[in-house]
């Protein structure tokens, strides 16, 4: 039984890539003010794996983390409900945008 779980990704922090055994199934950019905070890519996933977590500063570092330590959703509506958690509370100005599959896995590796 699959297993689905959130990467994030934050512009100029850090990138969470799509590693092996893990299937991407969709991706949104999480906006505050109009401005992208964060981008939220749910994966779909086999059985357990490491999930690598690379820094975009220098120096560049890189970990790995297992799979169970990143919060696990049964179902892709679950994955879904927990990422809508984030825009609906209050009246701040935050919105999810789903952005095309392969522009979100597409991401900078540092030079």
């Amino acid at each position: 039984m699959a297993t689905y779980l959130v990467l994030t990704s934050k512009p100029g922090q850090f990138n969470m890539p799509i590693t092996a055994g893990l299937k991407a199934v969709e991706a949104y950019d999480y906006l505050f003010c109009g401005s992208l905070r964060a981008r939220f890519v749910i994966v779909e996933m086999a059985e357990p794996v490491r999930i690598s977590i690379i820094d975009e500063e220098p120096p560049y570092m890189a970990s790995t983390v297992p799979s169970h330590l990143v919060e696990q959703h049964g179902s892709l509506e679950q994955a879904r409900a927990s990422l809508d958690s984030l825009v609906s509370f209050g009246k701040l100005d935050v919105q999810l945008k789903q952005v095309a599959l392969e522009d979100a896995v597409l991401q900078k590796r540092p030079a």
